[in-house]
């Protein structure tokens, strides 16, 4: 974002030196044209081929950026890998110090090369571009001289014109480094054109979502990540009606968190609709319609901040007495001593902050969807962190805890998720089954299959 704001900055000054140079070049240009048409002709043509050089280096620059950005991120992402605390145990013990300090070294290097090919075509374009100054300054004053000598212009002329010349010269090259300096500043903004291009910032629509949850329906929806050849998700068609507790479940890399990315909002279909309320979400607010979510997401982040905080997204503390209530129900049991919800995560801003086990911090992002209390609860392998005995507490009060509300459970775990009322197989992309538990194991199908199979691991057959 700092690129975006110096571009357009520096964009809005740049084209403002150019308006002026413009307009004292005509200025200039006029004057000169009353003695001699010939030598703004010259100065022109020797700027054009010095403003060349420039744009041919700009041009090198440009055409490599996406690798210098590339290997700036490896760079930054090496970087703050290294000094993470999380990352300190895994280093150690898998012998890493010495890869990461390869690999800094190998993009360093790579970014080092790079950079110096950019510099040496500025540098050569530096030196022809003083060798054109010198010719083109050189050339009008030999020529000036010529005309004083052959009496065609007067004494007063030649030193009207060589003041003219210089100042002619100067606001010509003025307009074409502006112009270069312009040109430049598109590349800064080329990220905010690919921002405004991005879903979230695309078409987004004026109705209102409807006070009340009455279904949500996907009717052929298809999905590929960028320019991909191969569908994540293929033609899937289901429905889920207000106050269902659907169960989904399938192999890793089937398609589940895609499928409820596209269901929150948070991804657009390749292909395909999705209906809420009988009504396609691309006629609502992107905002409001992803607000009706509450989500549990497998990779959980927390910030920093306070319990109270991260559960409520506040400051105000007379907010925190109901994180209280939503952590119980959560089954966050941890004794946080006097401090309570305003005991820190992490100890980035608190010395005396807490590092919760995965599992706690699952309960806590558990907690803070409850908070949000919406329309859909959508929890992807929220007890995958957690020891058995409290895994089994939050199945067991599932159906309490989400009673009259619409909730999707994902999980790998069919033990799980055989609580559900139904329950959705995503098989390579596509949707292959559908129904109750007991529906899916009379059927004895794909589900039938890994349910046995899993039940046959815990020796329960």
């Amino acid at each position: 974002m700092d690129d975006i704001e110096n571009g357009l900055q520096a964009t809005m000054e740049h084209i403002s030196k150019l308006l002026t140079n413009v307009g004292l070049f005509v200025l200039f240009l006029t004057s000169m044209t009353f003695v001699d048409r010939w030598i703004p002709l010259y100065v022109i043509a020797l700027t054009v081929m010095d403003f060349s050089f420039l744009v041919a280096a700009q041009s090198f620059e440009g055409k490599h950026l996406p690798e210098l950005k590339r290997l700036d991120n490896q760079l930054k992402t090496v970087e703050l890998r290294a000094r993470q605390a999380g990352q300190a145990k895994d280093i150690r013990m898998f012998h890493a110090a010495a890869f990461f300090g390869e690999m800094y070294k190998r993009a360093g290097d790579e970014k080092s090369v790079l950079f110096a090919k950019i510099q040496r075509k500025y540098r050569t374009g530096s030196i022809v571009r003083s060798v054109l100054g010198f010719l083109r300054d050189a050339g009008c004053y030999a020529y000036l001289i010529y005309l004083l000598y052959a009496s065609k212009i007067g004494l007063g002329d030649f030193v009207f014109m060589i003041g003219i010349v210089i100042n002619f010269s100067d606001n010509l090259a003025g307009v074409f480094m502006n112009l270069a300096a312009f040109t430049k500043d598109m590349i800064s903004l080329r990220e905010l054109k690919r921002l405004l291009k991005s879903p979230e910032s695309g078409e987004d629509g004026e109705m209102p979502v409807p006070d009340t949850f009455e279904s949500i329906r996907f009717e052929g929806v298809s999905y590929r990540y960028g320019n991909d050849q191969e569908y994540v998700l293929k033609d899937i068609s289901f429905c889920i009606n207000a106050g269902e507790q659907i169960g989904l479940v399938g192999l890793n890399g089937a398609g589940k968190t895609t499928l409820t990315l596209l269901l929150c909002g948070l991804l657009k279909p390749t292909g395909g609709k999705i209906f809420y309320n009988g009504i396609d979400i691309e006629q609502f607010s992107r905002k409001e319609y992803i607000s009706l979510f509450s989500n549990v997401f497998q990779d959980i982040n927390l910030l920093h901040f306070t319990i109270g905080e991260n559960i409520t997204g506040s400051s105000d503390g007379e907010t925190w007495k109901r994180a209280e209530t939503v952590l119980k129900t959560a089954g966050f049991e941890r004794n946080l001593g006097e401090r309570g919800t305003a005991a820190s995560i992490g100890k980035t801003f608190d010395e005396r902050g807490i590092d919760f086990s995965g599992g706690e911090k699952q309960k806590l992002a558990i907690a803070r969807a409850l908070y949000k209390n919406t329309a859909i609860f959508i929890l992807d392998e929220p007890t995958s962190a957690m020891d058995p005995l409290a895994e089994e507490r939050f199945v067991r009060n599932y159906k309490e805890i989400f009673s009259n509300r619409t909730s999707i459970f994902i999980s790998h775990r069919l033990l799980n998720t055989k609580i559900c009322d139904r329950i959705l197989l995503i098989d390579h992309g596509r949707l292959v089954e559908c129904g109750t538990h007991e529906a899916l194991m009379k059927a004895k199908g794909l589900y039938y299959e890994l349910f046995c199979a899993q039940q046959k691991s815990y020796g329960l057959i």
